[in-house]
């Protein structure tokens, strides 16, 4: 449980990240295909953001640029039960017109991800999430399939 929580001038508000099981294409530093385990029964709540450049993330797909690389070996770190709940406030530019982003490689390793009463925009004012296997119904955002971040 991780609650009651400002962030100002920050990379990331609530952030869950892991590697898929591939090494990283973007730096030799990062060898990737990190060990198995699980992330289960997380909840983050009542947090305010302030020009922070992700409010809330999830990714399975740390150090990829290739989402088709990321899906081909999904990550053997499980993602279970993760609810985001009551954030407000406004992101940085960096993302824009994402706020957010909930990346997981496979379905099958990554699920029952919440986000509930969010109240947060970007300075555009668009409420914008990345979504890779994601049940849209189960987010407060508007989903899209599209990121620069990745080719």
């Amino acid at each position: 449980m991780v609650s009651n929580i400002s962030m100002h001038n920050a990379s990331d508000g609530a952030r869950i990240k892991v590697w898929p099981d591939a090494p990283s294409e973007m730096s030799a530093d990062l060898q990737g295909g990190g060990g198995s385990g699980r992330v289960r029964n997380i909840t983050y709540e009542d947090m305010t953001v302030d020009n922070v450049d992700y409010a809330l993330q999830i990714t399975q797909c740390y150090g990829q640029r290739s989402l088709t690389l990321c899906q081909q070996h999904p990550s053997k770190l499980t993602i279970d039960n993760v609810a985001f709940r009551r954030f407000k406030g406004k992101t940085s530019r960096k993302h824009q017109p994402l706020i957010a982003s909930f990346a997981c490689s496979s379905a099958e390793v990554c699920g029952r991800i919440y986000a509930s009463d969010i109240d947060v925009v970007s300075p555009s004012g668009t409420r914008q999430a990345f979504c890779l296997n994601q049940d849209p119904r189960n987010l407060d955002v508007e989903c899209t399939d599209n990121y620069k971040g990745y080719k």
